[in-house]
């Protein structure tokens, strides 16, 4: 089993710094335009639309929040040279899978497992927002 080399291990940590900076933006933005459309909704009274606005961005920072959590969860396995290996088999979940989703917990095939078996048994997605559903 190979591994990820220096290199990669670096460029996936500068892909997972770089997805860090950019989902703190959008929760501060997120939180920036509830803010604002909350003073604006005050003064009309619209309280089913402030509600609303709550709402949305109580769900866009709670996804945001799970993906940070999944980015520091895969800093933390890059730091303890446990990164990279599929968590149900053990074996390398592949250097260009992870520049796409560096997040990424199973190889391909395990994914696939996953997936057939969550379909399978109607079970929500696993935590990783970063996976797909």
């Amino acid at each position: 089993m190979p591994g990820l080399t220096a290199e990669e291990k670096a460029e996936l940590k500068s892909i997972m710094e770089l997805q860090l900076i950019d989902l703190r933006q959008q929760a501060q933005d997120a939180m920036q335009n509830v803010k604002q459309a909350e003073t604006s909704l005050i003064e009309e009274g619209d309280v089913a639309s402030r509600n609303a606005s709550q709402a949305v961005a109580s769900k866009l920072l709670s996804r945001s929040n799970g993906q940070i959590k999944s980015i520091f969860k895969a800093l933390q396995c890059l730091k303890e040279d446990d990164y990279g290996l599929c968590e149900r088999c053990g074996d390398d979940v592949g250097f260009q899978r992870l520049q796409v989703c560096p997040t990424a917990v199973y190889c391909i095939s395990c994914q696939e497992v996953e997936e057939r078996s969550r379909k399978l048994h109607r079970q929500p997605p696993s935590d990783n927002p970063f996976l797909p559903d």
